[in-house]
């Protein structure tokens, strides 16, 4: 899992909090955030984008790792970040 997974895994949780305490005055200002769909939708293209680097380093921690591990961790990356949104490779 990357690092905005647990972020994601409660989404429904943080958005209800935001949709129940929004309007009381003590509310913090920067916690507003939580309610915006835009938030959520850009943490899950952060994650996909960020998926394939995480993968990358835990396969490429082994002792036995070949050069065909390194290589096909890297087609990995390349395809997967040319997949996503957030990064354009011609």
């Amino acid at each position: 899992m990357g690092c905005f997974a647990s972020l994601l895994r409660v989404q429904s949780a943080l958005q209800m909090f935001h949709q129940q305490y929004k309007r009381t005055s003590d509310f913090p200002l920067q916690l507003h955030v939580l309610g915006e769909p835009l938030l959520w939708d850009e943490l899950k293209e952060a994650e996909a984008v960020i998926a394939p680097l995480s993968l990358a380093s835990y396969r490429l921690q082994r002792d036995e790792n070949t050069v065909g591990d390194v290589v096909r961790s890297f087609c990995d990356i390349y395809k997967d970040f040319c997949s996503t949104s957030f990064i354009k490779i011609k």
